[in-house]
């Protein structure tokens, strides 16, 4: 656990070394735009009189905005995806580990089960006297009686196995819910994100989507 942890921290500051990369780019951009716009502006001024140039700086200034809203509500929806796609991972990684833990539970029941039958034969073979049928397969004759085991679980013992096996099969069956409602979430916002890609690129593509 602590090194998944470490895992996801390492990851966690790769991811934020890359938004403070891209804040930086943004706000670079982000003067860019706003010296075109002073230097409209000042273009504006300087003919005052010209209502034809005013109106286009007013709707260059507009798209640029325009422009702009839309970047960051795609940004924000690669994000959504991405984090689907991480919280997929993880519970498909839950899911696996649970899993192999309830079927190991499983085996315990199991052998401690055949154990636990295999001491009640041999309980009855005690019982067993040469000439006397068996109680279960009535034979005469018993050459080879089934004999108790000093490893053979209580009942008690067996029913706690039970138990914990049900338990582990019931979390197994809530991690494979959850994985299965994280790969649907990320299949939805994924199919979003392309539609909304599409009218900017060409051909979108979620490994490109934020260079794009």
């Amino acid at each position: 656990s602590w090194q998944r942890c470490l895992k996801r921290l390492r990851e966690g500051k790769t991811q934020c070394e890359e938004l403070y990369r891209q804040r930086e780019e943004l706000s670079r951009r982000r003067q860019q735009e706003q010296d075109a716009l002073d230097a409209g502006k000042t273009a504006w001024s300087a003919a005052e009189g010209l209502e034809a140039e005013k109106k286009d700086v007013l709707r260059r200034q507009d798209q640029t905005q325009e422009r702009r809203n839309a970047l960051e509500q795609l940004e924000t929806l690669r994000q959504d995806w991405d984090q689907a796609r991480q919280a997929r991972q993880r519970a498909q990684a839950d899911y696996e580990r649970i899993r192999e833990a309830a079927e190991a539970k499983g085996e315990t029941y199991r052998s401690m089960n055949r154990a636990f039958l295999d001491e009640q034969a041999g309980i009855l073979a005690q019982s067993l006297e040469e000439g006397r049928p068996c109680p279960v397969c009535g034979s005469l004759h018993h050459p080879n009686p089934a004999r108790i085991s000093a490893q053979a679980p209580t009942e008690a013992e067996l029913e706690r196995a039970k138990e914990a096996w049900e338990t582990a099969q019931s979390k197994a069956n809530e991690a494979s819910l959850m994985a299965g409602s994280w790969k649907t979430t990320q299949a939805e916002r994924e199919h979003h994100l392309l539609a909304q890609l599409k009218p900017y690129v060409e051909q979108p593509d979620l490994d490109q989507a934020q260079e794009q």
